[in-house]
This record gives structure tokens, sequence and C-alpha cells, in this order.
């Protein structure tokens, strides 16, 4: 958590972009390039150095590498996939 009213050191537009490096090690921030902007501003703990569309083309990135098999999918809770319900209607009537 970053203390309310806090500035970032070497003049950074957030606290976030202190991981910017051009590599993809920060986290853009998903608000900064919206018309209302970052309501979080110097305080945001996302990157306001990236360039628009940055998280848009990480996202899709992402999506490939899983299709690929080059990574594996993000589990939910506990490590595994929880079994979906199976419904049928004769069980709900």
């Amino acid at each position: 958590a970053v203390a309310s009213g806090a500035v970032p050191a070497g003049g950074l537009p957030s606290f976030g972009s202190a991981l910017h490096d051009g590599l993809g090690r920060c986290s853009p921030c998903a608000w900064f390039w919206k018309p209302r902007g970052c309501q979080s501003g110097a305080s945001c703990t996302y990157c306001h150095m990236c360039p628009e569309g940055e998280l848009k083309n990480r996202k899709k990135a992402k999506v490939a590498a899983i299709r690929l098999g080059a990574i594996e999918p993000a589990r939910l809770q506990g490590g595994a996939a929880q079994p979906k319900a199976n419904l049928k209607l004769t069980t709900l009537l």
C-alpha cells in the first residue's frame, strides 16, 4: 500500500512506474489512457509510462502463448481447476 499524499521518487509519474524498463516487468495502468484518466494519480501502483495499448498487447501475447502451449493458464484458487456442475433437466425437476 502506498501512503496517501506520497510522491514517487525520481520524478516518476506513478509508484508503479518504478519497474518500467521497456522489458515488460511493470504492470500497465488500465485507466491512465482512458478519457477520465487514472483517479489514483501519482499514488497508483501501476505503470503510467507504458504506451497506449500496452495492456491490450500484453493480454493478446499471453493468450497466444497459452494457445501455443508455451505457458500454462493461471489456475483457480487451490491449485486445481474446479469441476463444472453437471446439471441435467431431470435433476432439476
